[in-house]
């Protein structure tokens, strides 16, 4: 299998990744630094995250969303209850209610940058380029942490299938925050998309040492190895060692 074709078993995973740090971001309730309308309290939620979390990992998507809905009226929540109901509504195959809980994100949470990036990811897979790349424009003038926000843009960008846009700003996200490896699996998936394949491959290297035992880490590796062309076997009689 070519490089190349690593990416469509590749893409899978790092959707996953989204998943699983929207799932995160719920359970360590980002509270600090966070300005919105909307005063978070997570901490009043435990039991509903844990819940949540349960319905997710079993796949029972009608009940999650059931279950996330009603806690979306309440003005104590963190915006990532929105991030997750609108990754339970793509889950069901409806991607326009999904965008309906970005839009929403950046109503009631407009300091936090991801409801910006998930509405742009959206609005370029429908077509609507223009449209995504002012979210993104509007999302630079109103985020105010840079962490955050080159994170969510880089996102964006990789959504976008704008690759060299995306690996600046992983790279840049990776210098701020050299122990995340979403900054070092993503900018790899990008640098393959654009055949610079010695970079990508350092990338990993990189964060493999940094962190072997990471899971996440152990599954890239295990399928970066599995991309790699198999060398056809020495010929009879030949001087290959």
């Amino acid at each position: 299998m070519s490089r190349f074709g690593a990416l469509n078993e590749l893409w899978p995973y790092a959707a996953a990744i989204a998943g699983v740090f929207a799932l995160a971001y719920l359970t360590v309730y980002r509270l600090s630094g966070l300005a919105t309308r909307r005063g978070p309290a997570a901490w009043k939620y435990t039991s509903e995250i844990d819940q949540l979390r349960k319905l997710l990992d079993t796949e029972r998507y009608d009940e999650a969303a059931a279950f996330v809905t009603p806690l979306l009226r309440k003005k104590d929540i963190t915006p990532e209850f929105f991030d997750v109901a609108a990754i339970i509504a793509e889950r069901r195959n409806n991607p326009k209610l999904a965008a309906q809980y970005w839009r929403a994100m950046q109503r009631y949470y407009p300091d936090n940058a991801w409801g910006y990036m998930r509405t742009a990811t959206y609005l370029r897979r429908q077509g609507k380029v223009e449209q995504a790349l002012r979210v993104v424009e509007r999302a630079r003038k109103i985020v105010k942490e840079p962490a955050h926000l080159d994170r969510a843009l880089a996102e964006a960008a990789q959504g976008m299938e704008d690759w060299d846009e995306a690996i600046k700003l992983w790279a840049r996200q990776r210098a701020a925050s050299p122990g995340d490896i979403h900054g070092y699996l993503q900018a790899r998936t990008c640098l393959l998309a654009v055949g610079r394949v010695a970079e990508a491959d350092e990338l990993l290297r990189d964060i493999a040492l940094r962190m072997p035992a990471n899971p996440h880490v152990i599954k890239a590796v295990a399928a970066a190895k599995k991309a790699e062309p198999v060398k056809p076997p020495a010929a009879a009689g030949s001087d290959a060692p």
